[in-house]
C-alpha cells in the first residue's frame, strides 16, 4: 500500500530555505569569531611575554671590551660638531702659519686649537682610567644583569646598583657592546655576547617607554 504524503505549502518551504541559510550563515560568523579570538588571546600572549619578561644574564668584561666602550663613547660624545670645529680650528691655524701671519689673531686661533684639541684628549684618557680602575678592582671580571618591568639590576664584586628605566638617556648599539647612557651620570658597559634577539628587543623597547621628567639618576658601578 502506498501512503501519499501530504504536500507541503510553498511558504513553509521558502521559510526552510530561510532558516537553513541563516544557521549556515551563523555558523561561519561563529568560526571566523573564534579564529580571531584566538588569534587575539596567542597575540596578547606573545605581548605580555615580552613586556612582562624577568631575565637574568652574567657577562664577562676584558681589557678589549673596556677598551672599545670608552672609544665608542667617546667618539658620541665629542659627536661630529665637535669633529669639525677641530677640524676648522687646525685648517686657520695652519693657513696662519704657512702665510706668515703672527698677528694677535694667530695667538687667539692657536690658544683656541690648543685648549679644545687637550680638553678631547683629557676626556678620552680620564674615561679610559676610570674604566681600567673599575676593571683592576674586580677580582672576578664579569657581572650579572638582571633585567625586569621595572628596571635593570647591575651586580658585581665590586658593587650593586638598581637602575630604572626613566634613567637611561639612550642605548648607543654596536656589535660587540651596548652602551646604556644613564642621564648625566656617565654610561654603563653591556657586552651584547650574552643577549638574545627577545631579550634586545625587550631592552630597546622599556628603554624607549621612559619619561622626559628630569631626576636625579642613582649612583652607578
Amino acid at each position: 500500500m502506498i501512503i501519499a504524503q501530504k504536500p507541503r505549502p510553498i511558504l513553509q518551504d521558502a521559510a526552510d530555505v530561510r532558516m537553513q541559510k541563516a544557521a549556515r550563515s551563523k555558523g561561519v560568523i561563529h568560526l571566523h569569531t573564534s579564529f580571531f579570538t584566538h588569534l587575539l588571546r596567542n597575540g596578547n600572549r606573545r605581548f605580555a611575554t615580552i613586556n612582562e619578561m624577568n631575565r637574568e644574564v652574567t657577562v664577562k668584561y676584558s681589557l678589549e671590551i673596556l677598551r672599545l666602550a670608552v672609544w665608542k663613547y667617546w667618539i658620541n660624545f665629542v659627536g661630529l660638531s665637535g669633529f669639525i670645529t677641530l677640524i676648522a680650528l687646525a685648517a686657520i691655524f695652519l693657513y696662519f702659519l704657512l702665510s706668515g701671519d703672527r698677528s694677535w689673531l694667530f695667538g687667539v686661533i692657536l690658544a683656541g686649537f690648543v685648549i679644545y684639541t687637550g680638553v678631547m684628549v683629557v676626556a678620552y684618557f680620564r674615561l679610559l682610567s676610570m674604566s681600567m680602575q673599575k676593571f683592576r678592582r674586580m677580582e672576578i671580571p664579569g657581572a650579572t644583569w638582571r633585567f625586569s618591568d621595572e628596571g635593570i639590576s647591575v651586580e658585581a664584586d665590586t658593587g650593586k646598583t638598581e637602575l630604572s628605566w626613566k634613567f637611561i638617556d639612550k642605548i648607543l648599539q654596536y656589535p660587540k657592546v651596548w652602551l646604556i647612557v644613564i642621564a648625566g651620570s656617565g654610561y654603563v658597559t653591556l657586552p651584547t655576547e650574552a643577549l638574545d634577539d627577545e631579550l634586545k628587543t625587550f631592552i630597546l623597547e622599556k628603554a624607549s617607554l621612559k619619561t622626559n621628567e628630569a631626576r636625579q639618576p642613582p649612583a652607578h658601578i
